[in-house]
């Protein structure tokens, strides 16, 4: 009996192990594909998400974006682009309508296309990157998948992060401490009649 308890033992710690380097092998492929992603795009935060509906009907709220950083100059009028707003504190996803150079600083005019008047003119380091995918033009009545950018955003959340981690950590438990080892067992025998 003893040497089943220590077998037991040896074959929970194993699995614990087991566990254990699987959370730092999904913590680092995570983390990897994260910086990987943001290094070939060339942009800190190239997943966005659409907030809103002042870009109707080409793109709806809740629409996940993919952003790309380029030189500032090759921005060109009917590029969507995310910017900082200092004005509203946030980023904004609109359409570049105008673009100038004063005193040599470049500056760039956006709207929204489902928007009357235009945002106030900002300069080009505000601009966070321009929009890969989808493209679309202006007025462009296409299918939109809403959902995936809300569940992005869960996701995102500080305790979206804390309950994917917690469900990946139960699950993982699960299967170190859910479950006694099979082989260990042995079958009971009756009387066959």
């Amino acid at each position: 009996m003893e040497r089943l308890c220590t077998a037991q033992s040896k074959h929970r710690v194993k699995k614990l192990s087991k566990f254990m380097i699987t959370v730092v092998i999904i913590y680092v492929a995570v983390s990897a594909s994260a910086y990987g992603l943001s290094f070939a795009l060339g942009v800190e935060s190239p997943i966005r998400v659409v907030d809103g509906t002042s870009m109707l009907p080409a793109y709806v709220g809740g629409e996940i974006v993919i952003l790309r950083g380029i030189p500032k100059e090759d921005i060109k009028e009917g590029d969507v682009i995310v910017y900082f707003s200092h004005i509203w504190n946030m980023d904004i996803i609109h359409r570049v309508i105008h673009k100038e150079s004063i005193d040599g600083k470049l500056y760039f005019t956006t709207q929204g296309d489902n928007v009357a008047t235009a945002d106030p003119r900002f300069p080009a380091e505000d601009v966070k990157g321009v929009v890969i995918f989808p493209q679309r033009e202006k007025g462009a009545q296409t299918i939109h998948i809403p959902a995936l950018g809300v569940i992005y955003l869960a996701l995102q959340s500080p305790i979206g992060k804390v309950l994917t981690g917690a469900l990946i950590v139960i699950i993982l438990l699960l299967d170190v401490f859910g479950e006694e080892d099979k082989g260990d067992k042995k079958p009971k025998t009756g009387n066959a009649l």
